[in-house]
């Protein structure tokens, strides 16, 4: 069904803002203000990102013969694409 639907996995957008707005207030300026345009867009990208990080997880659990997908092939894939963890 997900992988027919164009539609974003991350779906409830005024979370994505909330949430990108407190990070972004921890760190920087309080009166710091996006567009909708911008904001859309960096929910599409973290979007993008988890679905390919998960995809990546996904074969890595298959090539080690199991069908579930665990945090160490997560990880595995993040050490791969030279990501902290």
């Amino acid at each position: 069904q997900y992988q027919k639907s164009t539609d974003l996995l991350l779906k409830p957008t005024h979370i994505f803002q909330q949430l990108v707005r407190a990070i972004v207030r921890e760190h920087r300026d309080q009166r710091t203000r996006f567009a909708s345009a911008a904001l859309a867009y960096l929910q599409q990208i973290a979007d993008t990102y988890l679905t390919e990080l998960l995809n990546a997880a996904n074969h890595c659990a298959i090539f080690a013969h199991r069908e579930t997908v665990m945090p160490k092939d997560i990880n595995m894939v993040r050490t791969m694409r030279g990501e902290r963890l």
